[in-house]
Parts: C-alpha cells; sequence; structure tokens
C-alpha cells in the first residue's frame, strides 16, 4: 500500500501564515470606510439613503440652509499608488449669501475607542471664487449630535475632524473639537495659509491622540493634518510611507492641540460631512470620497499589494511538497 505523505517548508509555511495574520489585523484596523458606493442618480439628494459604507448605520441625513448634499456618480481617484476606488462621490454645495451651508450625518456602527486614530478623505474643488476671502469650510468630522436632524448639532467639544477654507487653511476641525474659522483675508485664525488648485484631488490625512479621555494641560489632545497632491503622496510611498516622513512630501502641514473635553468615537456618534459658506457672493461646492478611520496609518494611508491572499498564494506555492512510498 502507497502512503503518500504532505510535506511543507516550515520557514516558507511560517511565512504564509504571518501573511495571514498581518492581512486580519490590516482588516481589524480598519473601522470606517465610506466609498460612496451606491445605485442612485446623479443629482440624488443623500438624505434618507441606507448607509453601505462599513463601520455605519441607518441612513443619511441632511440639514442645509441654503446648501445641499447630493450624490455624483463619478467619483474620486488618486492614482495606482492609492486604495483602489469605486462607486461615487458625495457632492456638497452652498449658495452665496453668508452663512449657508449644508451637513450630511449618519450614525456610526464601531466599537468604542481610545488611544490614537487616523482618518483620511479625498477631496476637490471645481471652483475656487471669491469665497477664498472668508471663512467658509469643507471637510468630514465625528460628531454626538442629535439623532432627528442626522448628527448634524452637537456642544462646543462635541466634534473632532477634518476642516478647511476652499483654498486657505485646512486644519483639524479643532484638534479634536472645535471649527478653525478663518484663512485668506480674515483674522479668525493664524493657521498659514495653503493655495488649492482648481479641480484637483488632494488627500487630507489626519491624526488625533488621546481620542476618549478627558484632556488636560498634562494630557492632550494632538492633531496633526497633512494634505497632498498626487505627486507628492506618490514620492511619499516611494520614499517608504513613513509616518516621519510624511511633512516632507505634503503640500501642507499643521498641528495643533487642545486640552479640555473629551472626544469620542463610538455608535453613540455621527460620521459628518459639511461645507459653510460665509461669502455673501459666491458659492462654494465641493466633491469628497474614500474617506475613512482607522486606528493605524496603514488602515486609512498605505493600500496593501493587491491583496494578501495573492502573497500567501505565492507562498504557500513555494512549499515542497513530496510524495513518499512506504
Amino acid at each position: 500500500m502507497k502512503i503518500h505523505t504532505l510535506k511543507i517548508n516550515p520557514l516558507a509555511f511560517g511565512y504564509a501564515s504571518l501573511a495571514f495574520v498581518m492581512a486580519a489585523s490590516a482588516n481589524a484596523s480598519l473601522l470606517i470606510q465610506e466609498q460612496f458606493n451606491y445605485a442612485i442618480a446623479d443629482g440624488t439628494s443623500m438624505g434618507g439613503v441606507a448607509a453601505t459604507g462599513t463601520g455605519l448605520q441607518g441612513n443619511y441625513a441632511v440639514r442645509n440652509s441654503g446648501g445641499s448634499s447630493t450624490y455624483a456618480t463619478t467619483g474620486l481617484s488618486f492614482g495606482s499608488n492609492f486604495f483602489a476606488t469605486s462607486g461615487g462621490a458625495l457632492s456638497v454645495t452652498t449658495t452665496a449669501g453668508g452663512g449657508q451651508f449644508s451637513i450630511l450625518g449618519v450614525q456610526m456602527d464601531v466599537t468604542a475607542q481610545s488611544g490614537t486614530l487616523w482618518n483620511s478623505h479625498l477631496f476637490r474643488i471645481p471652483e475656487l471664487g471669491e469665497a477664498v476671502a472668508f471663512a467658509s469650510a469643507i471637510g468630514t468630522r465625528i460628531n454626538d449630535g442629535d439623532t432627528v436632524n442626522g448628527a448634524t448639532s452637537g456642544g462646543a467639544n462635541s466634534y473632532f475632524g477634518v476642516n478647511g477654507n476652499n483654498n486657505a487653511s485646512l486644519g483639524p476641525a479643532s484638534t479634536p473639537g472645535v471649527d478653525i474659522a478663518g484663512g485668506a483675508g480674515t483674522t479668525a485664525s493664524s493657521d498659514p495659509v495653503m493655495t488649492l488648485s482648481e479641480n484637483t484631488t488632494y488627500l487630507a490625512l489626519a491624526k488625533f491622540t488621546n481620542v476618549g479621555t478627558a484632556l488636560s494641560g498634562g494630557n492632550p489632545g494632538v492633531a496633526s493634518l497633512w494634505v497632498f497632491d498626487q505627486s507628492g503622496y506618490d514620492a511619499w510611498r516611494t520614499a517608504g510611507s513613513s509616518e516621519a516622513s510624511l511633512g516632507d512630501h505634503a503640500t501642507w502641514t499643521i498641528t495643533e492641540s487642545v486640552t479640555s473635553g473629551t472626544y469620542n468615537f463610538s455608535s453613540s456618534e455621527f460620521l459628518q460631512f459639511y461645507v459653510f459658506n460665509q461669502s455673501v457672493t459666491a458659492a462654494i461646492d465641493g466633491l469628497m470620497d474614500e474617506v475613512r478611520w482607522g486606528t493605524t496609518l496603514g488602515s486609512v494611508a498605505i493600500p496593501e499589494p493587491s491583496s494578501f491572499a495573492l502573497l500567501i498564494g505565492a507562498l504557500a506555492a513555494t512549499c515542497l511538497i513530496r510524495r513518499r512510498r512506504a
């Protein structure tokens, strides 16, 4: 009788096992992913749309004054070094007149987090216009707002995220806490001015520390923001994709801190997208896409090769399989 024995190279098997563990870890590090992959018509309001993104639950809701949050069937992309993109994008607009806004919110479905969180999203502003001289903003944030209005209101210390003037400062929405107003033509902020280009897609990448803990002078919440154009992001990836080198390749960066309040990240909070317009003569419109929140830099900014499964398969193929005769 012949007995067939499977013999596997232990070193190759170890590598394959390690790759599997790394793949599982990478997936666990990603908490929220919204690619705006919805089968609805271009220009449809996002209000009432059931969220299908990872880490989200329930329906989107819109609160606006002279603005809108609608679906765009053509999404944003960021080159071959970035994550594979799919679906459409969110289109946010406001009319001119000052004090105009649109806020889109949906409840999160995540395990409560504490410590350091990372966030990224793509954005584009089709036309800058005269509104650059006003405290106008477009961005994303986490809010403990009410469910009636789809998480569109909350206390002064309730939210954190990434906020920006349409061609001026882009900063953490108070690092983590209060909206940063200001930019070109205003005195409300001392943030350095960043000049954006029309119809150019940018990556906003932010890091928040001490999320979920009471902040103080000895335990501050520190938020850092890096804004990349595609060439800068590609250069960062080529240089090794390290946190230490982010500032070497970003188009614009800022770091701020807050020493009071507690900023939570859990299923009690809401993911929001918003645009605020203080210009009395110019409308603002923008696109946002590929939103990610995670516990590691890699989960929001460094895609793995096409698939860890391919890596595992390649390593497994190196195993030495031999047949023996008894």
